[in-house]
């Protein structure tokens, strides 16, 4: 019998991780944003349907599933442990509009037999890169069989030319642990070790810092043997190869693909991330790839999120801003007490709080029209477009989208979604980071562990305060308050004020917006865990609960403290 994986890990499981970007409403804002009609236009909330190539365990899927009742989702992927974990959690949370296909995608593509629907939407986070060329191939006659015209597909891979530095690197793990017995954890374990004494002894080619890069940012905050799961599945996969966004953009066009823009609304502000020098090599290259590619030269990024239309159908400037002044946004994050610093590609940018802080006056208070937003930044005399007060406020995840009716099946769905996951933080397989739908913003959002076990408590019927609260995270999790470090939790700043930076290929970890209320206090390590769980938890009953209910994650008795 051969290979099955053909070269992928498969015995073991992916980490978990849910990433927002890949939300049918992030596709359809880039898309107004980008000024391309979107697959749905603003307003109602008609059927439609959902495919994510690669879902892993399918923590993206279902909560997305659960915030847009009204959609079918489907999730393929090709690993038996994915499947069955993700249909677990299905049946857990009673979600019929969601289901799960254990296949190869080249078999799919190539079925003579019409076994799907023509998908509006179409995504795949971090597949293509890892995959055969062969395997890539057969994304591409999927996407043009399935994807129906108008329809959106969303794509992710490591960039050329940005881990140009991390490839020899990569070499070296994966050859060293060819020769590794064991499972994947355990070769990747001995490899990092390897890699470790090469830097040691002064490699000419391996930068000193190889092992801090690879357990960089958001790796950080997973446990040990999360990490390791996190760097074979990131390293060790045979056909893993780094892509320019050139050659993702001709393979999409065999399915008659168009590049629209990245699920970063701020990236694609016109010059972001250039200084002027680079914008004028840049501004003399005719849009398309090309200059797409070039502007990866200069902003060095690794790790693109791009999304593709199937039929680019353009409207004007003058059109794409009176349409989006009519977008409502709702807040998702704590709101700013000071001056907000955000790392967007190359360059930094500043927000600064007595400028905007007319805005957040109306953001927080209740959903708010940009349009709105705009003329409150003009009445202060600092001039906005639509276009900049979505991009800014989503794009560094201050404020979400609503872009469709909330009904009270999506406002049920979610509920019963999020209670399942809640529950099951600290089950048998404990859960870092868990997904969470979002009806008000028919999207998800990532809380880690602690933010679990709070929501947990509270749909228990815990009141939302401190004491009671803290006792159960303490419960759930099995730690002693006079732990000095957690089995079950993960309390790992450093990063505690700033948004996190983006680690290749690593999904968003808490610590950012409302799921990261648990990394915006100071921690200290070296004090007990009931000390820290506590001042976790006091961080997330005063911020985080005011801003679940406004994205209807909770109620208002469960946001509201008792008096």
């Amino acid at each position: 019998m051969g290979d099955w994986t053909d070269g992928y890990v498969g015995d073991i499981e992916y980490i978990n991780g849910c990433y927002p970007e890949q939300a049918p409403a992030r596709l359809d804002l880039i898309c107004l944003l980008c000024g391309v009609e979107p697959p749905r236009a603003p307003g109602a909330a008609p059927a439609f349907d959902y495919c994510e190539i690669g879902c892993g365990n399918g923590t993206t899927l279902a909560a997305l599933a659960a915030a847009n009742p009204e959609g079918r989702f489907v999730g393929i992927d090709f690993l038996p442990a994915h499947i069955a974990r993700a249909e677990d959690a299905r049946l857990r949370a009673q979600q019929d509009n969601l289901s799960f296909v254990e296949a190869d995608i080249l078999a799919l593509a190539d079925d003579p037999g019409s076994r799907f629907p023509q998908f509006d939407y179409i995504t795949l986070h971090g597949v293509f890169s890892w995959v055969s060329s062969e395997v890539q191939a057969g994304i591409v006659r999927f996407l043009a069989r399935y994807l129906k015209p108008g329809g959106a597909a969303y794509v992710s891979y490591n960039a050329l030319p940005g881990w140009t530095p991390i490839m020899p690197m990569q070499r070296l793990l994966f050859e060293y642990a060819s020769g590794v017995q064991g499972d994947s954890v355990e070769r990747v374990r001995q490899s990092v070790d390897f890699l470790r004494k090469a830097t040691e002894a002064q490699s000419r080619i391996l930068p000193r810092d190889a092992v801090d890069t690879l357990f960089s940012t958001d790796v950080t905050n997973l446990l040990p043997d999360d990490r390791l799961a996190y760097l074979a599945h990131e390293f060790l996969n045979a056909r893993w190869q780094p892509l320019y966004h050139r050659d993702v953009a001709r393979h999409m066009a065999e399915a008659k693909l168009t590049f629209v823009g990245t699920a970063t609304p701020v990236e694609n502000i016109g010059g972001v991330g250039l200084s002027d020098a680079q914008r004028e090599v840049v501004d003399v290259l005719p849009d398309g790839p090309f200059r797409e590619t070039t502007k990866d030269y200069f902003n060095n990024r690794m790790f693109r999120r791009d999304i593709y239309v199937r039929g680019r159908r353009r409207f004007d400037a003058e059109v794409r801003e009176a349409r989006l002044r009519e977008v409502m946004l709702a807040p998702c994050g704590i709101r700013p007490k000071e001056d907000v610093k955000f790392d967007v590609l190359s360059s930094s940018l500043t927000l600064p709080l007595a400028s905007y802080d007319p805005i957040f006056d109306a953001l927080y208070s209740q959903p708010c029209a940009a349009g709105e937003l705009v003329d409150i930044a003009a009445s202060a005399d600092r001039a906005m477009t639509a276009t900049e007060v979505i991009s800014i406020l989503t794009g560094m995840d201050l404020a979400m989208p609503i872009l469709r009716d909330v009904t009270t099946e999506g406002i049920q769905s979610a509920y019963r979604h999020n209670r399942s996951v809640a529950q099951a933080a600290f089950g048998m397989t404990r859960q870092l980071r868990s997904g969470l739908a979002v009806p008000v913003g028919h999207s998800a959002r990532t809380i880690g562990s602690v933010e679990a076990a709070v929501l947990d408590g509270l749909f228990r019927g815990l009141p939302a305060q401190v004491e009671p609260l803290t006792a159960h995270v303490l419960d759930v999790s099995g730690t002693a308050p006079e732990e000095v470090r957690g089995k079950q939790v993960a309390l790992d700043p450093p990063q505690l004020d700033a948004p996190q930076a983006e680690a290749a290929g690593d999904p968003a970890a808490p610590g950012k917006g409302a799921e990261g209320s648990e990394g915006r206090w100071r921690d200290d390590p070296s004090r007990p865990m009931g000390e820290r769980i506590t001042l976790a938890v006091t961080g997330i009953v005063e911020e985080t609960l005011p801003v679940w209910r406004q994205l209807g994650i909770v109620d208002d008795s469960m946001a509201q403290p008792p008096r």
